[in-house]
């Protein structure tokens, strides 16, 4: 592992220190980086290619400058990864129960707006979760949950659409109908499954 300091003349703001980061996402070779915009200076720990990150850096036309680099045999996780693991934790707590009960208040009053709102909190809720687990990853490991954490609330957004047009296009009575043969096809398929595996 090596641990190399750069200066970047241009990088003094966090819209530039997200251009870097986005430029060196998909280098495997990076496995954390830290910014320090005052001084305007990105310390990049990685295992080889040295070469390929100060090109690609510097591709983005802010004036990199190599200050140092030397071997690290440290701990490579932010100073600050135990202190955001428990803030990630306690919000995801409080997302997660309000979720349950809003679920659950929303199933019981049958109202779609409690219950479209119970899964924002759990889509929420799964982030927080996707984020604890990827604090310490590596880049790309982060850019690819990142994606699912879109993806997940994209088909929550989606189903809950679906399901306020099915419950105005669909009569009441005709909606509890439905449910009951959904739930009985349900529960058949699931014996059916039970059986051969007995």
């Amino acid at each position: 592992m090596q641990r190399t300091v750069f200066f970047i003349r241009d990088m003094d703001c966090a819209a530039e220190e997200q251009m870097v980061r986005m430029k060196l996402a998909d280098n495997p070779d990076v496995k954390h980086l830290e910014f320090d915009l005052a001084n305007r200076r990105l310390t990049a720990y990685h295992t080889d290619g040295l070469q390929n990150i100060e090109s690609a850096i510097d591709s983005l036309n802010f004036g990199v400058e190599m200050v140092d680099t030397q071997v690290y045999e440290g701990d490579i996780a932010s100073r600050d990864a135990i202190a955001i693991k428990k803030l990630l934790w306690t919000v995801l707590i409080i997302n997660f129960s309000v979720f349950a009960v809003e679920i659950i208040a929303g199933l019981i009053a049958h109202s779609m707006g409690l219950i479209a709102d119970s899964l924002d909190e759990l889509a929420d809720a799964l982030v927080y979760a996707l984020s604890i687990y990827a604090i310490t990853g590596t880049m790309i490991m982060k850019k690819r949950i990142a994606r699912a954490s879109g993806i997940l609330q994209l088909m929550l957004a989606t189903w809950g659409f679906f399901e306020i047009i099915r419950r105005f296009v669909v009569p009441p009575g005709k909606l509890h109908r439905l449910n009951g043969l959904a739930e009985g096809a349900a529960q058949g398929l699931g014996q059916g499954a039970v059986g051969q595996v007995g």
